[in-house]
């Protein structure tokens, strides 16, 4: 509702025009009746007022005078002027003040509801308005951080908009919780308006130089709780054409701070500068974790976790890299497990995808292991298997046969083929081609090195045969891997 304020110095007349009105019926609400200018004037500069309806002639600031003041202290409101018989003088002066109306007194109902109704509807075109202007200007300013405006159709857009750059300006993206009017205000106040609301965030083009920013920063610090408002940062003091950068690495750096749970920003505001280390891709052997897991160690296998975790957390790395790792090590669970419940693994996935934290991720991961390892009777290798599983974990890349192995170990090949099925439930066979086809996936996603070479790398003997195994055993073929799965 519109708000409205009445000035009389007359009670009776004060008194009357409060009731002679609906006010609600029109879409007004009366907020305040006093009894002169002065009073009036003390009023408006701690209230919203949208209508005035104004006696002219009153003791201590008149109506006239009323107008004047607040006109120059650009205090915008409507105003309806209430004069007596004569007093023409105030009619000329309050047109040249741009005065809506003058009603002559005694006030007859209708003329004053009709005028406050005519204001109303120029009050509802002005805020339909100033909503659509927002609008484009905000739609303006996000086409301008995903790079899809030319800079000089920016510059011209945002003048339109009666924003216009300054010459050779810089620039700085912060990323705000979006907490209200007051922090919108406090960027008013600090003359920063290049402000918007993207799906999560309050986006800050913030324009100025390093004094500038230290300035605006420091009041921040005196005004909200930086650590709780703040949410990201881009790079500081880019030009127009970077901007988009520093946006793509404030939504980066957010997502890292909310993910690892910690706010570095603090520190990187006082020193002047940005989160702008790169986006980290950790290549990491997976061959100790394998082993572990291949012989069922389960106190190796936690500690060999503990460390691929640590280390991926070291290094900040992305937390879509992570949960792409965190899926690969629950994948070789359960297939060392050889569970084919496909409505758990995708539950366990699943889960994972939606983790928002790396405790989440880990938790999940560590409660996988643990729940399939005690979903079944714990396997107790026998000396033979447990000698056979150590040559393929350190040997896969030669030229291995049950055959061979078996002189090795001075046991009857079929024997020892009939024992390891008996124990892993899988084919010699099988299992050493599951294992050389992970160790491939890792050259694959973690090196430059050529698919010829891999397949050497592996134990293959031609490349040919290295593709075939490989397509049936992923559903891609060794490239096609390298393209979906690769961390530029």
């Amino acid at each position: 509702m519109y708000k409205v304020l009445l000035i009389d110095d007359e009670y009776m007349i004060l008194k009357g025009l409060e009731k002679l009105i609906d006010w609600n019926d029109l879409g007004l609400e009366l907020v305040g009746a006093v009894s002169n200018g002065q009073e009036a004037y003390n009023f408006v500069q701690d209230h919203h007022i949208d209508i005035v309806v104004t006696d002219v002639n009153m003791p201590v600031m008149d109506g006239i005078e009323f107008v004047k003041k607040t006109k120059d202290e650009d205090l915008n409101f409507y105003i309806i002027l209430l004069s007596g018989y004569q007093e023409f003088e105030y009619v000329k002066q309050g047109i040249q003040l741009g005065v809506e109306n003058f009603i002559q007194k005694p006030i007859d109902k209708e003329i004053l509801r009709q005028s406050l109704i005519n204001i109303v509807v120029k009050l509802d075109e002005e805020k339909n308005k100033l909503e659509s202007d927002k609008l484009v200007f905000s739609n303006i300013l996000l086409k301008w951080v995903s790079g899809e405006v030319e800079s000089t159709d920016l510059r011209r857009l945002l003048k339109l908009t009666s924003h216009p750059l300054k010459a050779n300006g810089s620039y700085s993206i912060l990323l705000f919780d979006d907490i209200g009017q007051d922090l919108h205000q406090f960027f008013r106040d600090e003359n920063q308006m290049l402000f918007f609301k993207d799906l999560s965030n309050i986006v800050l083009i913030f324009e100025g130089d390093i004094g500038e920013f230290e300035s605006f920063i420091l009041k921040v610090k005196q005004k909200f709780d930086i650590d709780q408002i703040v949410k990201g940062v881009g790079e500081f003091f880019v030009e127009q054409d970077f901007v988009h950068e520093s946006y793509v690495q404030a939504i980066h750096n957010s997502n890292l701070i909310s993910f690892y749970q910690g706010h570095p920003i603090p520190r990187f505001l006082s020193e002047g500068r940005a989160l702008n280390e790169p986006i980290n891709y950790v290549k990491q052997d997976f061959s100790n974790f394998h082993q572990a897991l291949s012989l069922r160690d389960e106190k190796k296998v936690f500690k060999e976790l503990n460390a691929l975790m640590r280390q991926l957390k070291e290094e900040k790395t992305a937390p879509d890299f992570i949960r792409y790792n965190v899926f690969i090590l629950i994948s070789d669970i359960y297939r060392e497990f050889g569970i084919e419940d496909i409505e758990m693994i995708n539950k366990s996935m699943q889960k994972i995808y939606q983790s928002d934290t790396i405790l989440q991720v880990e938790s999940t991961l560590y409660q996988v292991y643990h729940d399939v390892s005690q979903s079944l009777e714990e396997k107790v290798y026998s000396d033979l298997v447990k000698e056979l599983l150590s040559i393929i974990i350190s040997r896969f890349n030669e030229d291995l046969s049950l055959l061979n192995i078996a002189d090795e170990l001075h046991v009857n090949s079929m024997y020892l083929g009939q024992l390891f099925i008996k124990e892993l439930g899988v084919s010699f066979s099988k299992y050493l081609n599951t294992f050389r086809i992970k160790k491939a996936q890792e050259f694959i996603v973690n090196t430059n090195t050529n698919f010829s070479e891999i397949s050497e790398k592996t134990g293959y003997s031609s490349p040919g045969y290295f593709y075939k195994k490989f397509k049936k055993e992923c559903g891609l073929s060794p490239s096609e891997y390298r393209n979906k799965y690769r961390r530029k």
